[in-house]
């Protein structure tokens, strides 16, 4: 899987995004060294902050998600 987010701090305790991420894109990275590295990464986001992501799609076999941020939520950060 593979979780890409962009985020810029401004030097604030709550690094508020400048340019927030509409969706987190999760897929196989098994031919990448740094594939378990990003999955663990990706869990570990979902579980820590479950509701600020919702699941817009997931393919047959799961190995693709592709999930919504839920900006809202994110402000409370």
């Amino acid at each position: 899987m593979n979780a890409c987010c962009r985020w810029a701090g401004r030097g604030t305790a709550r690094h508020d995004p400048v340019d927030p991420a509409n969706y987190l894109v999760c897929a196989p990275n098994a031919s990448f060294r740094e594939g378990p590295y990003l999955a663990r990464l990706t869990v570990d986001l979902l579980r820590e902050h479950p509701d600020q992501f919702r699941l817009v799609y997931r393919s047959a076999d799961s190995r693709y998600r592709i999930y919504a941020t839920v900006l809202d939520a994110m402000k409370a950060i």
